[in-house]
């Protein structure tokens, strides 16, 4: 089994180790004076981990349907951009911002960040073109919108086809990350052909959007709203659950991330594991499976001994006895065992997430 990931950096146990970085949220950086080559790389490499903590904590919101609390951690992340074409942070926080607002339902304030962060990058991504769409067309400009959404869903495929090279775009485009994306995709395109009339094609594509087990994250009451006026059929319940689950683990991900991406900046921060449980404490359950949220709240507790532990621990951990990291190892084993168990309990109701096996890596077997 793999080791822990980094929960406690600062304790020197054998039990701990670094999870690895991901790459989409590396941040450039030029100063051209200032601090030597060393300091800087640690400057850099402190700020790529705040951004990944400060974009974790605005998807939990997201997720949490608190779109205004969401707005304000977009803001913030947007604190971390270094600016330029090649700055992903500063595109990430301005598409959060729009979506954020265009789900608030002020996009006439949504507009001019949404056209931002499409234009501040080098190549539009998939997603800001989306967001773009969407506002434009619940602004009434739907033919500008429906040209943003073509160009999406081109870029989804470009994006999509390096990660998935060695099997072909075929593999590409049959993975559930793709299907998923392209289907959020396709229910914004049912919203404009039904806004622009074409009410036939809308409801063809919210019929085939539920045979396929479609469930719209963040605009689930959007979805039953227009498959309502449309006369088509609602979505099926076991797709419901599915989505409940794809949720939380969405939610999972976003705490576990935003924890040890604020570790890896700042280090152990006591408060900081009061704030994670608080979080964890916060994830609603509801409709999800009974071994999910069983499996949950293991986690839950899990965290929660292993902090308990690790507050008992002096400035300088090499000096704790013995027996208190012992005691450490042992809450570190139980904390493996219940993430293990919630992989496996989302997978067992068919949700694939990449993202979640990355944040719980230090959960997975070899």
């Amino acid at each position: 089994m793999k080791k822990l990931s980094i929960l406690l950096p600062l304790i020197a146990l054998s039990a701990l180790a670094d999870a690895p970085e991901r790459t989409d949220l590396q941040i450039r950086r030029d100063d051209g004076h200032g601090p030597s080559e060393g300091t800087q790389e640690a400057t850099c490499a402190a700020r790529r981990q705040q951004a990944r903590a400060a974009m974790a904590h605005a998807r939990y919101l997201f997720l949490s349907d608190d779109p205004e609390g969401a707005l304000a951690a977009s803001s913030n992340l947007l604190s971390f951009a270094v600016g330029g074409e090649e700055d992903p942070v500063e595109s990430r926080a301005l598409n959060n911002i729009a979506w954020a607002l265009h789900l608030l339902g002020r996009d006439a304030e949504a507009l001019e960040s949404a056209r931002r962060a499409v234009e501040v990058q080098l190549r539009a991504s998939a997603a800001s073109l989306d967001t773009l769409a969407c506002v434009l067309d619940a602004l009434g400009e739907t033919d500008e919108a429906k040209d943003k959404l073509a160009v999406a869903f081109d870029r989804l495929d470009d994006e999509w086809r390096p990660r998935r090279a060695g099997r072909g775009r075929k593999a590409a485009a049959h993975s559930p990350e793709y299907l998923e994306y392209e289907r959020h995709l396709q229910f914004h395109l049912a919203q404009m052909y039904d806004r622009a009339g074409e009410t036939a094609l809308a409801k063809a594509i919210l019929d085939n959007l539920r045979l396929a087990g479609f469930v719209p994250e963040e605009e689930e009451a959007a979805y039953d709203a227009l498959a309502d006026r449309l006369g088509a059929a609602p979505l099926a319940p076991d797709a419901r659950e599915r989505a409940a689950v794809r949720r939380l683990a969405g939610l999972v991900e976003a705490v576990v991330t935003e924890h040890d991406c604020g570790e890896g900046a700042q280090g152990v921060r006591r408060d900081a594991f009061d704030a994670t449980l608080a979080r964890f404490d916060a994830i609603d359950a509801a409709g999800v499976p009974a071994d999910v949220r069983d499996a949950l709240d293991a986690l839950r507790n899990g965290y929660r001994d292993f902090f308990a532990v690790a507050k008992e621990f002096p400035a300088d951990p090499e000096a704790a006895p013995v027996a208190l990291k012992r005691r450490l190892g042992a809450a570190g084993i139980r904390l493996h065992a219940a993430g293990r168990d919630l992989l496996r309990a989302v997978r067992r109701h068919g949700v694939r997430s990449d993202a979640l096996r990355d944040a719980l890596t230090f959960f997975e077997e070899d």
